[in-house]
C-alpha cells in the first residue's frame, strides 16, 4: 500500500516537471491502464472473459461529447450523462443476460461490441466554449491529465475490492471503464473513433488476459 501510495504521489506531481505533450501521453496511457485494470478486476473477480469492455470506453468518451455539441447543456450536465450511463446500462445488459450463464454472457458482451464497432461513428471534438478555461489550452494540460490519473487510482484501488456477486463485479468493471473513456475525452477534447473499435476492445481483454497469467505464474513461482 506504501508503495502504491508513493507511487501516486511521484505521478501527481509529474506536472511539475513535464510539458503539455508528454501530459497528453501520460494521460493516455493513465486511461488505457485504468480500462486494462477494469479487465483485469472483472477477469478475477468473476472468472468471465473481459471482451466488451472497450464498448464501455467508448460510451464514457461519447457521451459527454454528444451531450456537448448537441446540446445547450454544459460540462456538468455532460459528466452527469457519462455518470448515469455508465451504471444504467452495464446494470441492464447484467440482470439480463448474467443468469445465462459465463459463455452466452460473454457472447453477448462480445456482440454489443461488435454493434458499437460498426456504428460509423466520427471524431466528435469538445465545443471548447462549453469547457471552464482550466481544461482548455497547453497551459492547463496538468488539470487535463490529473482526472485521468484519479481515474487510474481507482481502479487500481477497486481491484482490492471484492464485490458481491458478478452483477456488482460487472457494473463496477464497465463504470470503470466508462469513466476511462471520459478522462479520454477530456484528456484529448473530443472522442476518436479507433477507441471504439473492435481491435482496442480485444487488445483490452488480452493485455488484462496477459497480466493475469503472469500474475498467477508469479504467485505459483513464489
Amino acid at each position: 500500500m506504501r508503495s502504491a501510495l508513493a507511487a501516486l504521489a511521484v505521478a501527481a506531481a509529474l506536472p511539475l516537471v513535464s510539458g503539455a505533450g508528454t501530459l497528453r501521453l501520460l494521460s493516455v496511457a493513465c486511461v488505457v491502464a485504468a480500462a486494462v485494470m477494469s479487465c483485469h478486476l472483472l477477469l478475477r473477480r468473476t472468472g468471465m472473459m473481459p471482451v466488451g469492455q472497450g464498448a464501455f470506453v467508448a460510451l464514457g468518451m461519447y457521451a459527454p461529447a454528444v451531450v456537448l455539441t448537441a446540446t445547450s447543456y454544459g460540462l456538468p450536465w455532460a459528466l452527469g450523462w457519462a455518470v448515469a450511463l455508465g451504471l444504467v446500462v452495464p446494470l441492464a445488459i447484467g440482470a439480463a443476460c448474467l443468469r445465462l450463464g459465463d459463455t452466452t454472457f460473454s457472447l453477448v458482451v462480445l456482440a454489443v461490441a461488435v454493434v458499437v464497432a460498426l456504428v460509423p461513428l466520427g471524431a466528435v471534438a469538445l465545443p471548447y466554449e462549453k469547457l471552464p478555461d482550466v481544461l482548455v489550452g497547453e497551459v492547463h494540460a496538468r488539470f487535463r491529465y490529473w482526472p485521468a490519473l484519479a481515474v487510474l487510482a481507482a481502479a487500481v484501488a477497486a481491484t482490492a475490492w471484492k464485490p458481491r456477486g458478478r452483477l456488482a463485479a460487472f457494473v463496477a468493471a464497465s463504470f470503470l471503464a466508462t469513466l476511462a473513456g471520459t478522462a479520454y475525452a477530456l484528456a484529448v477534447g473530443g472522442a476518436s473513433p479507433g477507441v471504439a473499435g473492435l481491435p482496442f476492445t480485444l487488445s483490452l481483454a488480452v493485455v488484462a488476459l496477459l497480466a493475469g497469467a503472469g500474475r498467477q505464474a508469479g504467485e505459483s513461482g513464489g
